[in-house]
């Protein structure tokens, strides 16, 4: 068996694997697959070409997440603050080659960030601040151009932590402000190397920690918490910070439904967690170490076997512990105890009573003060963790980088081929779906073919004018030829007022008449104006069907003014509407009478009443011209809609039957090739991780 240690085994594997994962991440792409997974894939190869183990921090809000990192790196370089801090993660670079602390902004994250302030600058919504007294101070700060320009590199702890403090603040100010996503427009996130000696040789490659955010925030809980599953779908181990003061299920359960995804795909070996502040343990009412182990395995998934990956710490006394150890370090010498305030924070831990804190800050000496320290580090628990988590050969660390990709990779392709299955079936059905709607379009065409032709047979409106004309003027007529009965007066103003009195009612009846025929020729051409569309059939779902299949408006039926103008009959004119005689009285005189001459009356009112008849016929001519033209146009607006649409119809029916056979050949072919290259692929996979099972 080839030996575990052997790094030209371990080369040569990383060089074939990684071309494996090229392989599957040019896969996943060329089938449409996931993109976060193509993303995923390639995030490990580029781990795998610079030697970096990434390891996401996961933790709710003060469990001492940021306590813990500046623990193992032993400097206050990450900021934290009671309440949430971290927006934007933060890569913690564990470098065996960085003699001193920097973080590190990329060119085109400083760009962004300078645009991202300019943005808050011209902002004018501090009142969605309020409260929120630290953003508000830099907030101020920013719109008063008085903010630290952003620069490429920050060297030194206040610097470094300065910078993270400001960088987060920005990007929380700008989500509060409603900017444009924008932690989402930072692509590559800052980067903080530290030194870091694991005990082993130089070559050891890198152990990427990654900050995350925590969430205590309502307005920013679904941006934060999409912002913490991408950077585990790009894990390669994950750690899992708790607060033993704050454990309840709840907390618990946000973050296992957080990084079940990610264990899923790299395995339950990858997952740690860690059980802070256990410093505050009462022995008397809280849980003993193996009821913590209990309860959070039981939370977060972690089977009774892999129990060893839960550990308690207490990293406040190991950065108390760290701080002091590095001031010893610096001072040599010349360290006072007296005079450092590292020295007095770490007693301050050690005695809550002053008066004896102060004694030993007297009395105590430097090389004391080293032993006490190292063994509060020690008791801490962060040593026991780094042992666990972190301390990899490079060996060791390559294996964890290889299985960890090769894994995610693995449970990418059964999920692609699982895709794949279901597409494939989907999109055989749709073929044979495109069968069927082939036959709905022939009967669509059926229906398309008889309307089209029904279009030519409309009648057009005819007028029932000359009918209801002919009636108006018989009546008239009858009313007319109805004034009888002359008689004779002694003077002419009698004969007037007798032919007054008996033309009165006839006229009457003649307005009646011809208001009643201008009602009748109203409905008729109102009548008229619905029979089109009605009689057509054409403006109902196929129409609408056919104009919404071409893009186009169903045309208008014809809408002409049906009304037509009351007409009166008017004062009647009537001259010469009597004769005269002598006659001699008894008395022998001789005096003149006067005849009525109704048949002048007759006719007078006979040729006003035709006139006023014939005004009523011209207006339902006009109406009946206007109405048959425009009708003309409908229908044949009507016809060309529903031949263009038939004609569309018989494309569409051809190209679905041509589409619908060329799926059938090309889906059941391209369908097998993918999944036997994902076989293969999976098949390549499986024997990377039995070989480095061996191997451990």
């Amino acid at each position: 068996m080839d030996s575990p240690n052997d790094p030209d085994l371990l080369a040569h594997l990383r060089e074939d694997a990684g071309a494996a994962l090229e392989g599957v991440a040019d896969l996943v792409e060329r089938v449409g697959g996931p993109t976060d997974l193509a993303q995923a894939i390639r995030s490990d190869l580029k781990a795998l070409v610079d030697l970096e183990l990434i390891v996401p921090i996961v933790a709710p809000v003060s469990a001492g997440k940021s306590t813990i990192v500046n623990a193992i790196v032993g400097a206050d370089l990450l900021p934290s603050r009671g309440t949430a801090m971290t927006t934007l993660p933060t890569r913690i670079v564990l470098d065996p080659a960085t003699t001193a602390p920097v973080l590190r902004l990329a060119g085109e994250t400083v760009e962004v960030l300078k645009q991202i302030s300019g943005e808050v600058a011209a902002s004018s919504q501090r009142e969605v601040l309020t409260g929120r007294n630290q953003l508000l101070s830099q907030f101020d700060v920013i719109v008063s151009g008085a903010a630290e320009a952003w620069r490429a590199e920050y060297h030194g702890s206040a610097a470094i932590r300065d910078a993270l403090t400001r960088i987060n603040d920005l990007i929380r100010i700008a989500e509060y402000l409603g900017g444009n996503a924008p932690g989402q427009r930072i692509q590559q996130l800052p980067s903080l190397y530290v030194p870091y000696d694991s005990g082993t040789d130089s070559d050891v490659g890198r152990v990427v920690l990654v900050d995350t955010p925590g969430n205590d925030d309502r307005v920013l809980e679904s941006r934060l918490t999409g912002v913490v599953a991408q950077q585990l779908a790009q894990a390669h181990m994950v750690v899992v910070v708790l607060n033993f003061t704050a454990m309840d299920n709840t907390a618990e359960g946000k973050i296992r439904d957080l990084v079940e995804p990610a264990v899923r795909d790299l395995g339950s070996d990858k997952l740690f967690a860690v059980v802070n502040k256990v410093d505050a343990r009462r022995a008397d009412r809280d849980l003993d170490e193996h009821g913590v182990a209990a309860f959070v395995g039981m939370s977060l998934g972690i089977p009774p076997e892999r129990r060893d990956r839960i550990v308690e710490t207490k990293a406040l006394w190991a950065l108390q512990a760290s701080r002091l150890l590095a001031a010893l370090d610096r001072a040599g010498d010349q360290f006072d105890p007296r005079n450092d305030p590292t020295a007095q924070e770490f007693l301050s831990g050690l005695y809550t009573d002053e008066v004896e804190r102060d004694h030993r800050l007297r009395a105590i000496t430097p090389e004391e003060l080293r032993i006490t320290a190292e063994r509060r580090w020690i008791t801490s628990g962060i040593p026991q963790m780094l042992k666990l988590v972190l301390d990899h050969s490079r060996l060791r660390l390559l294996r964890t980088l290889l299985d960890s990709s090769l894994r995610r990779a693995d449970g990418g392709l059964h999920d692609l081929a699982e895709s794949v299955r279901v597409t494939t079936a989907a999109a055989l059905r749709a073929a044979q779906e495109a069968e069927t709607q082939r036959a709905d379009l022939d009967q669509e065409l059926a229906a398309t073919t008889e309307s089209a032709a029904r279009v030519g047979e409309i009648e057009r409106f005819t007028n029932d004018g000359p009918a209801i004309i002919q009636e108006a003027l018989a009546r008239g007529n009858a009313v007319i030829e109805a004034i009888r009965g002359n008689r004779k007066f002694k003077s002419k103003r009698k004969v007037k007022d007798f032919i007054e009195s008996k033309s009165e009612y006839p006229r009457q009846r003649l307005q009646v008449i011809l208001d009643e025929t201008q009602q009748a020729l109203s409905e008729r051409v109102r009548q008229a104006e619905r029979d089109p569309a009605a009689d057509s059939g054409l403006n109902g779902d196929l129409a609408q069907r056919a104009a919404g299949h071409l893009s186009r408006a169903v045309p208008e039926p014809p809408a002409v003014n049906g009304t037509i103008g009351r007409v009166e009959l008017g004062w009647v004119s009537i001259r010469w509407a009597w004769d005269s005689d002598e006659k001699e009285n008894e008395w022998g005189d001789t005096e003149k009478r006067y005849e009525s001459d109704l048949y002048s009356v007759r006719k007078t009112l006979s040729r006003v009443f035709g006139e006023k008849v014939e005004q009523l016929r011209q207006q339902a001519a006009a109406n009946t011209e206007a109405m048959n033209r425009q009708f003309a146009e409908y229908a044949g607006a009507m016809l060309t809609l529903l031949s263009d649409y038939e004609a569309a119809l018989i494309a569409q029916r051809d190209e679905r039957a041509r589409t619908a056979a060329r799926q059938r050949t090309e889906i059941a072919e391209t369908g097998r090739q993918t999944m036997d290259d994902i076989q293969a692929r999976r098949g390549r996979i499986t024997a990377y991780l039995d070989h480095l099972s061996e191997l451990s």
